[in-house]
């Protein structure tokens, strides 16, 4: 048995078989890794409505669907191990998604994986996001703050909506309990 880059389990050769992972099974780790990162998995998500709406209106043979599904699980994991290729954590690289949301690929201290992995380290560190750092409002303006200072010496603009979608995606990958 073979396994398919988002998980599934195919025949001895995946790419040939008839998968048992449905579209609805590849909905679902598509819209979970959405909602992980908006940023790194939002172009996933549009893919697998084209193609779900393509199927519905049976405007592809069940070959083209299977096809068109494979690549999307084969891209999706390229994409969750991207972070790899780059050098970074997977939680950094995750905020370099949502800072080149906000045109960050060009600046100074070593770009925007220098920003990324600099607001990482911010969110990991005892210090200034303690445990359960999530539920105190305090910490979390604190960290806001420190968000828009790096990102202001960075040059970003739009430092309060940088800061906001940088601590939505903490508060999902940074919590601690």
């Amino acid at each position: 048995m073979g396994r398919h880059p988002a998980g599934g389990t195919y025949g001895a050769d995946w790419h040939g078989m008839v998968p048992r992972r449905t579209t609805t099974e590849l909905r679902k780790v598509v819209y979970e890794r959405f909602g992980q990162n908006a940023h790194q998995y939002g172009k996933f998500s549009d893919r697998l409505r084209e193609l779900l709406e393509k199927l519905e209106c049976a405007q592809l043979s069940w070959a083209d669907t299977l096809k068109m599904a494979e690549d999307l699980a084969k891209d999706l994991e390229v994409k969750a191990t991207a972070h790899e290729e780059a050098g970074m954590s997977q939680r950094a690289y995750g905020i370099l998604q949502v800072l080149l949301a906000f045109d960050a690929g060009a600046g100074e201290k070593g770009g925007a994986e220098g920003l990324a992995e600099r607001i990482a380290a911010l969110c990991e560190d005892d210090a200034t996001a303690p445990r359960l750092w999530q539920e105190k409002e305090g910490l979390r303006r604190s960290l806001r703050q420190q968000v828009r200072g790096l990102a202001h010496e960075f040059g970003l603009e739009n430092l309060k909506e940088v800061s906001e979608q940088v601590e939505e995606f903490a508060l999902k990958q940074f919590a601690k309990v």
